[in-house]
């Protein structure tokens, strides 16, 4: 028998959101979200993408684990995939959140993600979330309007971390 060639597929930068961790079962058997959680993990790690992590990121994965994702944390670190950032908002992320494209009721909504876009626009990188509401909110800002951010359902986001994960084929789901 042969043995199957892996395709190489370039490393990404990646900011987990951390409803993905949170979300992400232990088993197979748990409900369909959590098993799309876990995969995309599992994915992230076998193709070895980075993980782009802030100071308000990490305090979120502290403040939400999971067995899985604090075992897929680990597993990162040891082997070097995670790439720190400071991600401080700055008069544009100020700017960002005073337009006039939010309403008074979006705003608290926008800045709630707002630490995984200033770390995604510090190092480029693409946001993977369950939150559509949020990334509909910034897709309205002209700057961001190219920002990746990969929607956390199905299989498709599976297929679009094997193809690299790249920013501008975003991962739409159903």
């Amino acid at each position: 028998m042969s043995a199957k060639k892996k395709r190489k597929v370039a490393s990404q930068w990646i900011v987990v959101d951390a409803t993905v961790l949170k979300g992400a079962s232990s088993t197979d058997g748990g409900p369909p979200r959590g098993v799309a959680c876990r995969r995309a993990l599992l994915a992230i790690l076998d193709i070895c993408h980075r993980a782009v992590v802030s100071p308000a990121l990490e305090k979120e994965y502290q403040d939400n684990p999971s067995k899985f994702g604090q075992k897929w944390r680990v597993a990162m670190m040891r082997r070097n995939m995670i790439v720190r950032t400071l991600a401080k908002e700055t008069g544009r992320a100020r700017g960002w959140m005073q337009s006039p494209v939010f309403t008074e009721r979006e705003r608290p909504i926008a800045a709630k993600d707002l630490h995984l876009v200033l770390a995604a626009w510090e190092k480029e990188a693409v946001i993977l979330s369950g939150d559509d509401t949020s990334r509909a909110l910034f897709a309205r800002l002209a700057d961001l309007k190219d920002l990746g951010w990969a929607r956390m359902t199905g299989d498709d986001v599976l297929a679009w971390l094997e193809g690299g994960a790249l920013p501008h084929v975003v991962a739409l789901g159903v």
